[in-house]
């Protein structure tokens, strides 16, 4: 039977869990602990709907000035004159950018989840309620990136309305000059998706021009960003604005969460404080993590271009999905992905990447630990129970503080882990106590 004990015992659980593991996730993030607690506060209580000034709703006047600053924030770190923080995820931020710039049965070009695209960028997700022909973009897999000659004769042949970049696997920065020269040349939109490489653009590297030279941008706001999850579409063209506001409101939602908002504010400043250094750390991760696995013997991909110029790497690895499992008894997160050249169902290789190790601290001498603890499961066939009792725990326990954040070197131990239950479990234990709500707000 369901209860408030289970629920709390399940949550701190997994809270702790997540302490001993290593997360290799390449979607996955790492939020500080104001963060954190800035969206546990009483903000969670509010309904904002609308812009600024313009609420439907009484009481929003410091959630004007919330959004407002989220608002400067977001353009400043990224490059734009414009840009709508009210969208709840990553999905809803490309519909917002969809409903701006599509119209039924317009063509659009845009990466297959095999060559890295997103599924929101695709048939089988969001577009399919804008009816557009979709053309896949041309890829060159053995650089894994756009093929310039063969997208400017695709664009010459097709003059589609839009062109997505920006992918689910980003390890190399795009053309974007001459993608941008292309599109100018053809009239096509050009929309770039930097959910996964946000935090490395907050903070200079991979390609801060996006916000330039793209029409819009969009963006989830976890992964690199490490920020709840959330959802931004960034422009410089006022046009755009009616068609993004509109799929905010009456298309997605009716509340933006505000609390939610708050604690994206709290990310981005941190990128502004901490971004320069975050992001360069987080490359050399990836770069030392491609380097140690190979010296294992593991087959990563693309190690004649130094392995990857973000947070992501990609193995070949047959039996991926079975792979993940055993990696995960032993105590190391990462995903199953297809790979260009697989053909059929069955992915053929492993996504992992190093932006949540490096949020924990971890710098190149530990990439070598868990190079070795990957080529133990994946190649040697060791017990995953013994890896992580050897390698993963005594490194995770190494690094539960915080870098590149305002938490510093606090380390998340047993406080982080048990003071969100402590009211909920007070109040519990004695149903008619009253609750000191400014002992629990923020």
């Amino acid at each position: 039977m369901p209860s408030l004990e289970s629920l709390l015992d399940l949550t701190r659980r997994h809270n702790g869990a997540l302490l001993e593991r290593i997360d290799l996730v390449a979607s996955n993030s790492w939020i500080s602990n104001w963060v954190r607690l800035t969206m546990g506060s009483l903000l969670s209580n509010s309904y904002c709907i609308g812009l600024p000034g313009q609420r439907i709703y009484g009481g929003c006047d410091h959630i004007d000035g919330i959004e407002r600053e989220v608002v400067e924030l977001a353009t400043s770190l990224f490059g734009t004159r414009l840009a709508v923080v009210q969208f709840l995820s990553g999905m809803q931020a490309n519909i917002g950018a969809y409903n701006a710039i599509l119209r039924p049965g317009d063509t659009i070009v845009t990466a297959p989840a095999r060559c890295g695209g997103h599924y929101s960028h695709n048939a089988s997700g969001p577009l399919r309620f804008f009816s557009p022909r979709i053309l896949p973009v041309p890829f060159d897999q053995d650089r894994y990136n756009i093929d310039l000659e063969r997208l400017e004769l695709l664009l010459a042949a097709e003059h589609p309305r839009l062109l997505v970049v920006g992918w689910s696997e980003f390890l190399f920065p795009h053309p974007l000059r001459p993608i941008r020269d292309l599109c100018d040349r053809h009239g096509t939109h050009l929309m770039y998706d930097m959910s996964h490489v946000a935090g490395l653009l907050a903070g200079g590297l991979f390609q801060p021009e996006a916000g330039g030279l793209a029409d819009i941008v969009t963006s989830s706001t976890g992964k690199s960003l490490h920020a709840p999850d959330h959802g931004l579409c960034l422009f410089n063209d006022e046009r755009l604005s009616a068609g993004v506001l509109e799929a905010v409101m009456p298309l997605l939602t009716s509340n933006t969460h505000p609390h939610e908002l708050a604690a994206l504010g709290i990310a981005l400043a941190e990128m502004q404080a901490f971004g320069a250094d975050y992001a360069r750390q987080v490359v050399r991760n990836s770069k030392a993590l491609g380097h140690a696995l190979a010296a294992q013997g593991v087959s990563v991909l693309y190690g004649d271009l130094d392995y990857s110029e973000s947070h992501t790497l990609l193995i070949r690895c047959d039996h991926s999905e079975t792979a993940i499992a055993r990696l995960d008894g032993a105590g190391i997160s990462a995903n199953a992905t297809p790979l260009p050249w697989d053909q059929g169902d069955q992915p053929g290789g492993i996504r992992i990447g190093t932006q949540v190790v490096t949020r924990r601290g971890m710098r190149e001498a530990e990439m070598e630990v868990v190079a070795e603890a990957l080529a133990r499961v994946l190649l040697h066939g060791q017990d995953p129970r013994q890896v992580r009792h050897d390698l993963v725990i005594p490194l995770a326990r190494a690094h539960r503080g915080m870098a590149f954040s305002f938490d510093g070197s606090f380390p998340l131990g047993q406080d982080w882990q048990e003071a969100p239950y402590r009211s909920a479990a007070a109040l519990a234990a004695v149903p008619d106590r009253p609750v000191d709500l400014a002992a629990v707000a923020l």
